[in-house]
């Protein structure tokens, strides 16, 4: 699998024009799988493809985690769904699709597949499993984090969420095992305190999450862990010395048009 993030940053990045992004600032989380299967269709991404060349009509599958505005915007899905000749697949939450303020008409400009947390099904050449996440969204929706499993390869996506859920670490420790690449949700940064502790992950967090998944060799043999999602707000240390903690025990720090083939 060849991965692109488009976006790497949480809820309080800032949502200026394309243009107006300073380097190495981040834009709100997102990430491309071989170049047509899109997790999560925050503000930015649509641009941030035709910045970098790739054409937006490529992407022929989205699979949203939930619907806050930061993972979830309706104008720019709906660019996706108008994009080339393609007609564009979406993946969710059977109880997230009330929170997208969708009308009748535009949810037929695209092929809608709805699902439970804990189906395992067939989508875009892959095998997905959609695991509970430990966050928060709409009232009667189940937040999500992914497993994709396509030509033997195994990725965990796990953005937005504190540590894992009890189904969700069942899941992974008895059956997913051995996974190739896990994307950890990194929000908090150093700041263990910050009342997000629930529903996001700190950087020391992170660390017991690694050591849990090598221990229990969930972690494949030179399997690969990267951090996104962090908040420029609260992560609390610079991008350099954030990225050298992470490199300690053996995490990536993704940044915006980071690539990686795993």
């Amino acid at each position: 699998m060849k991965l692109l993030f488009l976006g790497t940053g949480s809820a309080k990045c800032k949502r200026l024009e394309e243009d107006q992004i300073p380097e190495g600032a981040r834009r709100c989380s997102s990430m491309l799988i071989d170049g047509s299967i899109q997790l999560d269709v925050p503000i930015h991404t649509y641009d941030f493809l035709v910045k970098h060349g790739i054409d937006p009509a490529g992407v022929t599958d989205i699979f949203l985690t939930h619907s806050h505005d930061d993972h979830f915007c309706k104008e720019t899905f709906l660019r996706y769904a108008k994009a080339g000749e393609r007609r564009l697949n979406f993946y969710c939450n059977t109880g997230a699709l009330e929170y997208l303020g969708l009308t009748k008409e535009e949810m037929a400009l695209v092929n809608i597949v709805t699902f439970e947390a804990m189906d395992t099904f067939e989508a875009a050449g892959m095998t997905v499993t959609a695991l509970p996440s430990n966050h928060i969204a709409g009232k009667n929706e189940q937040t999500l984090h992914y497993v994709f499993e396509k030509n033997g390869q195994k990725l965990f996506y796990g953005l937005d969420g504190g540590w894992l859920t009890g189904k969700e670490w069942n899941y992974l420790y008895k059956q997913a095992l051995p996974i190739d690449c896990a994307v950890f949700d990194t929000t908090c940064g150093e700041q263990p305190g910050n009342f997000r502790i629930g529903t996001h992950n700190t950087i020391p967090m992170v660390r017991l999450l690694v050591e849990a998944f090598n221990e229990n060799k969930v972690m494949g043999e030179g399997g690969k862990y990267i951090a996104s999602h962090m908040g420029p707000h609260i992560h609390g240390v610079p991008a350099e010395e954030t990225a050298r903690i992470l490199a300690e025990f053996g995490v990536i720090m993704a940044y915006d048009g980071f690539e990686i083939e795993i």
